[in-house]
């Protein structure tokens, strides 16, 4: 398991996200369909989720991008309100088995405890079904899907695509399109290229 501040040179591999035009090919469509098991041993179905919020976060812990957001807190908080307001907060790994970033539900839980992690199940994506069906290309990435099934955000996390440090002036997109679902409007922005390390399928 990767200490949480650890920043490897060697591992980071920028990678645009999806392109702004696929993304927004998405927004305010019916999310794509998916069946995923988290390590909870809930299962989470388009259907079974209608009527909730849902937040999907590509994650991995190997990732720099990924461990500034959680060194400074962003992402536990957003994990936090969640949980206070009702949403389904989903962690997705979809780093393929063979890889070395490949992070099993023991390891999950580990990482959890560390990093502070709050609300969230863990999907083990490891054959990529449920990234490829969402266009996830780098991680950190967020989805949020509202009451009605719909996609109403994708892309980045916020607007600070660095491993360290914090905007002079944060533009949480994670959050803001969180708070827009739960209030049942658009995100502003809908969707904003995302940043980070490729994710591994």
């Amino acid at each position: 398991m990767k200490s949480f501040f650890s920043v490897g040179l060697a591992v980071i591999s920028m990678a645009l996200g999806v392109t702004e035009a696929s993304a927004n090919d998405l927004i305010g469509k019916p999310a794509p369909a998916f069946e995923v098991t988290g390590v909870s041993g809930t299962k989470y179905t388009n259907d079974s989720l209608k009527g909730k919020v849902v937040v999907l976060e590509w994650f991995n812990n190997g990732c720099p991008f990924v461990e500034r957001v959680y060194k400074n807190n962003q992402l536990q908080g957003l994990q936090h309100e969640a949980a206070q307001k009702g949403v389904v907060y989903l962690v997705v790994n979809s780093t393929r088995a063979d890889h070395r970033d490949y992070l099993s539900a023991g390891d999950f839980e580990k990482v959890k405890a560390e990093w502070k992690m709050e609300n969230s199940d863990y999907i083990i994506d490891s054959a990529g079904t449920l990234g490829k069906a969402f266009e996830a290309k780098s991680t950190p990435t967020i989805a949020v899907i509202n009451k009605e099934g719909a996609l109403s955000y994708f892309g980045a996390v916020d607007n600070h695509p660095k491993v360290s440090g914090e905007p002079e002036k944060m533009e949480f997109y994670g959050k803001l399109a969180m708070d827009a679902a739960i209030a049942g409007k658009g995100a502003e922005p809908a969707s904003v290229k995302a940043y980070g390390c490729s994710i591994k399928y």
